[in-house]
């Protein structure tokens, strides 16, 4: 579908100032927990996502295993955008996706292109692809007088962190998965590094800096709010935080943003503060500078 949903499951109408949502399907799973924040702050809410599709002008998801999809998702942010720049109601834009989707190792030959090219250029074009449409599109919607929040990407796992909060509460099970996979052991809650889906590339960095400069645009670090130089936390007890290997379930998105400080009313700080939370336990693990870099 390349056309909005603009029914009230997508566009709540209270007659208040409004925060639109655009993403693709990891923004979706950010989205109730969103709305709830932006109900008792004070907000109506909006959701424009779909699946695969960055929020970027200008700029797509080459997929080649979905030819046509890349002019659906261009066509479908094209109306998006449009819809949240006429709305004089939306004061607050929320951009957030799979910014490293190209850059993982299943991507089988994903890129950010020009839509009207369609052809991947290699890695390091399509680095500069995002650099310049996150730029872009920040300034696009600045100059149009929205505050610009973008979030980062969540931490991903080579394992399904849903199936594992379950299995922990069967021994037996637990048991046999260990029996066939040994090197597989969480420190309760924290999945250490080497269980990381890490990109290869400095994602994080290339978002991050490529909003540094820009006014009215706040970057949050979504990774920062689950993860420590132990390695990340996928789940509360028997609560899993995520739905499968890097989709948050709607626990774990309240527990992510509820961490957050300031994402709701905005600060206007261009990086986000983590609240002051009950630490997420840790033991010691020195990382390299890349990993580092990777998972922040």
């Amino acid at each position: 579908m390349s056309k909005p949903n603009v029914s009230p499951r997508c566009v709540h109408d209270a007659g208040r100032p409004r925060i639109a949502l655009l993403g693709d399907s990891h923004a979706s799973a950010l989205a109730a927990s969103l709305s709830h924040l932006a109900d008792q702050a004070g907000f109506d809410f909006v959701q424009f996502t779909k699946s695969s599709c960055p929020p970027l002008l200008g700029t797509a998801r080459l997929m080649p295993s979905h030819p046509g999809h890349a002019a659906q998702c261009a066509l479908y942010n094209d109306r998006a955008f449009a819809a949240v720049m006429r709305d004089p109601r939306v004061q607050t834009v929320v951009l957030a996706g799979y910014w490293a989707a190209p850059f993982a190792a299943d991507a089988g030959g994903d890129a950010y292109i020009d839509p009207r090219d369609r052809m991947n250029h290699g890695v390091a074009a399509s680095l500069a692809r995002l650099d310049v449409a996150v730029r872009t599109t920040t300034q696009v919607l600045a100059r149009a007088h929205r505050h610009v929040i973008i979030l980062g990407d969540v931490p991903q796992f080579r394992f399904d962190p849903a199936r594992e909060a379950v299995t922990a509460f069967m021994p037996v099970r637990q048991h046999v998965a260990h029996m066939l996979d040994p090197s597989f052991l969480t420190a309760g809650d924290i999945a250490p590094v080497p269980l990381l889906s890490v990109p290869g590339q400095p994602i994080a960095d290339t978002v991050r800096h490529a909003v540094a400069d820009t006014a009215d645009v706040t970057y949050f670090s979504l990774a920062d709010g689950l993860c420590s130089p132990a390695g990340c936390k996928f789940r509360t007890g028997n609560d899993p935080f995520y739905v499968d290997q890097q989709h948050l379930s709607r626990g774990g998105a309240d527990f992510l943003l509820a961490r957050i400080d300031g994402l709701l009313p905005v600060t206007g700080d261009n990086v986000a503060r983590i609240a002051t939370q009950p630490p997420i336990p840790t033991a010691p693990m020195p990382l390299s500078a890349a990993t580092q870099v990777a998972i922040h």
